[in-house]
């Protein structure tokens, strides 16, 4: 699949400072071990190494270079050159200003050093992803919430605890590794993953999930926060449930790392999300329902909902994508209309897919995924969990 776009180039001459730093600080450690007075030389080489490294990895003064985008597979050739040596693991879209295209950054597995490449709309850069076959709702649907204050310290207390044990009973470098996979472990239990779907926000953390659907959201409201000087940038945006609570979902990670200050892609996501939410159910949804009907009843009678009947009208494409991207149908409605599309060719079974991203209700994802295979019984088990 072929993309029109550019290469994002961090800047070559810090690049070029940082690495003649890096070969004085290394040369003079060796002077060092042969006691050359040169050992010096690498302590005043350490403040222009820190300052062109932190410029070159900040994406500071990065430059865009016009190029034809290819994917092959997990390979992204620019201009016919690769990309990466090896495949691409991970890709996140990071929204710009409008009017500005869209980002998508690169990485390979355990990838320090990224790539990025600027394409023209939101939807090429979507496209982009889905054509290396990795989520693109990374970066604009989907996102991690930074640790709290608490949870930071306490992950600092256990590993502090730890380390004393570990290392008494497996000795100093088995003890590091333990307590380092330890830690590791616990900001993995304590980070919280964000999902806002077209159906309502997915909160999910280790073993635990938390699905906020549309119809019991009540209102969104994002934080404002000021000081003596004025105000400050939000840290996200607060959930009101008809429940009288009230959970907040922090952004502000996920925008500054990017340098997004002033506004919030993923509270303005939420709230089109919830005014689409509270529209009125398409006429299509009450047909596709369920109702008490045995399930593989109900997958038969499914498969004539697109044709003309006596005094029945057929249910559009248009119509079934409605009814399954709209939140406030019945779980089984949505699923019913995913069934039909997966049914009706290629080009409809692509629109399956596509709306499939926005979806944040476990069950009904689990459920239209299972619409596009051709295992009934899989289909048939995923249908009776939307009764759980």
């Amino acid at each position: 699949m072929t993309f029109e776009g550019a290469v994002v180039v961090r800047s070559r001459r810090s690049g070029a400072v940082a690495a003649a730093s890096i070969a004085l600080v290394l040369a003079s450690l060796v002077a060092g071990l042969l006691g050359s007075d040169f050992a010096m030389v690498g302590m005043y080489a350490m403040w222009p190494l820190a300052a062109s490294l932190g410029l070159h990895l900040g994406w500071t003064r990065a430059t865009r270079r016009p190029a034809r985008l290819e994917v092959a597979g997990r390979r992204v050739l620019a201009n016919g050159a690769p990309l990466f040596r090896t495949d691409v693991a991970h890709a996140r879209i990071i929204p710009q200003p409008p009017g500005q295209g869209a980002i998508v950054q690169l990485r390979r597995r355990f990838d320090v050093y990224p790539a990025r490449v600027a394409l023209g709309t939101d939807e090429d850069a979507r496209n982009f992803v889905r054509a290396l076959g990795l989520d693109p709702r990374e970066g604009t649907t989907r996102f991690r919430e930074p640790l709290s204050t608490a949870a930071a310290f306490a992950i600092v207390a256990l590993a502090t605890v730890a380390a004393g044990l570990l290392v008494g009973m497996l000795g100093l470098p088995m003890g590091l590794l333990a307590v380092a996979a330890f830690a590791y472990g616990l900001v993995r239990l304590f980070t919280k993953t964000v999902t806002i779907g077209q159906d309502g926000i997915l909160i999910e953390g280790l073993g635990r999930k938390r699905f906020l659907p549309y119809a019991e959201i009540t209102s969104l409201e994002r934080e404002v926060r000021a000081n003596r000087r004025g105000p400050m940038v939000s840290r996200g945006f607060w959930i009101a449930l008809d429940s009288g609570k009230r959970v907040f979902v922090d952004t502000m990670h996920e925008r500054l790392r990017d340098g997004m200050f002033a506004g919030d892609h993923l509270f303005e996501t939420a709230e089109t999300a919830l005014a689409f939410a509270n529209r009125a159910q398409p006429r299509a949804a009450d047909v596709l329902a369920r109702g008490g009907r045995p399930t593989r009843e109900w997958l038969r009678q499914l498969e004539t909902a697109r044709d003309v009947r006596y005094r029945v009208a057929p249910i559009s494409d248009d119509e079934l994508a409605h009814v399954l991207a709209n939140p406030s149908a019945d779980k089984t409605a949505r699923v019913g209309a995913a069934i039909c599309l997966a049914r009706a060719g290629e080009e409809a079974r692509a629109r399956v897919r596509v709306a499939v991203e926005d979806i944040a209700a476990p069950e009904v994802r689990s459920a239209a995924l299972a619409a596009l295979e051709e295992d009934e019984d899989a289909l048939a088990a995923a249908i009776d969990a939307l009764d759980r």
